[in-house]
């Protein structure tokens, strides 16, 4: 009877045999630290969390947590605690879970003990995950508060998330809540990239400066490999040479096919950054922006180095995605400052002026409606508008200033956290 030993990224097997040696007092769940050996080299994990259960009559699962001491090992503490905060667990799809196997016109699942369900109760849960019939390789959480509810592969082979709506909800919230510190750090950010972008030759830290300046003012995504090898889809850091539709030495015109097959156009009239595509084109490779490292060897840029260069520089864990949701609520906020409100404020009457707004920041993110307003506005901005308090948050119109209007943004949201703690804090 095996024990098997799952971490977030590994499995380890510990034979009878093994458990009969070592004993149950110096099984892992019973050590503070230890280590073991993986991919030919020595890593400390630091044990966090265990969960012990029993599964059928042939096997025990033993699932626990352990924690690398790696750069990322904070980051998934700090979403574990955001998980337990509203009474989720946790989890990785490399935990042992159910999976989805055709049966006739429909589907059964199989636990890890490979016995089918039957429990009417959790099949009626899966069945509310609505995971699509196309999808393949489907895993399925054990636990119903798990914060990863399922996983799968679509027909273009991507991996695709459900999530537990609360998890979703804390999302939102964590991504929404932090745009007042994204704006504060964005200075900061903005001075380091004068300085990178002033280098000599072609340094990393100066092309990937060209890259986050222009996540800050075009807005468009950051890119992925994947995408731009599976869906011929693309983002600033998958750019390719021939996605020069234009350039001289006062402008150039980048012309691609982004995200969901958007056709994207884009004009650059800052010198600087002229300047850098310029020397990137002339070097070898099909990519386009690239930079020589030490040795003079070509090297390309990943978006996890534009991240990390984010999260150096702005000393918090903010992606490139961040731009996008900034620019939208910005963008969102001044139009809304510019609208007043209808003399006749009905529901549709309000509902059409959200809607138009939407409409035109949707176009700039270069987005649809729905996605931008679900993921991009904070809504903070459409329900003070709405209440009709958005304009006394500010003085004048800041239409055409990008630093006056961004910290007209960033007192509303300060101000906003402050009437929500206010309201949240026991009153005697």
């Amino acid at each position: 009877m095996p024990l098997q030993y799952l971490s977030l990224n590994v499995m380890f097997v510990f034979s009878v045999a093994d458990c009969e040696r070592h004993s149950l007092s110096f099984l892992p769940w019973q050590i503070p630290e230890f280590h073991c050996r993986l991919l030919a080299a020595l890593q400390p994990l630091r044990l966090v969390n265990v969960v012990c259960s029993e599964v059928g009559t042939t096997r025990n699962w033993v699932t626990f947590s352990l924690k690398n001491n790696g750069p990322g090992a904070p980051r998934v503490e700090a979403l574990a605690a955001q998980a337990a905060g509203v009474g989720l667990i946790y989890v990785s799809d490399n935990e042992p879970g159910i999976r989805r196997l055709p049966c006739g016109d429909g589907f059964r699942y199989i636990g890890p003990d490979e016995k089918a369900l039957t429990d009417e109760a959790e099949l009626e849960r899966i069945a509310h995950l609505a995971i699509p019939p196309a999808y393949t390789d489907v895993w399925i959480c054990l636990h119903a508060e798990g914060h990863l509810q399922a996983t799968g592969l679509d027909a273009r082979k991507r991996k695709q998330y459900r999530y537990h709506p609360d998890w979703n909800a804390v999302r939102d919230g964590i991504k929404f809540g932090r745009m007042a510190e994204f704006g504060e750090a964005l200075p900061e950010l903005r001075q380091r990239l004068r300085g990178d972008l002033r280098k000599r030759g072609l340094p990393r830290k100066k092309v990937v400066a060209a890259i986050v300046s222009l996540l800050d003012t075009t807005r468009v995504r950051i890119g992925n490999l994947s995408y731009a090898r599976d869906n011929h889809s693309f983002g600033l850091t998958t750019l390719r040479k021939r996605h020069l539709a234009f350039i001289n030495e006062r402008r150039v015109l980048l012309r691609f096919r982004g995200k969901s097959g958007i056709e994207h156009e884009v004009n650059i009239d800052d010198r600087r950054i002229v300047k850098i595509i310029l020397d990137c084109q002339q070097l070898r490779g099909k990519n386009l922006f690239q930079y020589l490292d030490d040795n003079g060897k070509r090297r390309t840029i990943g978006a996890e180095q534009v991240n990390s260069y984010l999260r150096e520089t702005m000393n918090a864990e903010f992606t490139a995605k961040d731009f996008r949701t900034w620019g939208a609520t910005v963008r969102a906020f001044e139009l809304m400052l510019n609208t007043p409100l209808p003399e006749l404020p009905t529901k549709r009457a309000l509902r059409t002026c959200v809607v138009s707004a939407t409409k035109k920041v949707a176009e700039e993110l270069r987005n649809t409606p729905a996605v931008c307003r679900k993921s991009y506005i904070n809504p903070l901005v459409f329900s003070a508008w709405q209440d009709g308090w958005l304009h006394e948050c500010v003085q004048e119109s800041a239409e055409g200033n990008r630093d006056a209007l961004e910290c007209m943004v960033l007192a509303f949201l300060r101000k906003e956290e402050a009437t929500r703690a206010n309201a949240e804090s026991p009153h005697w």
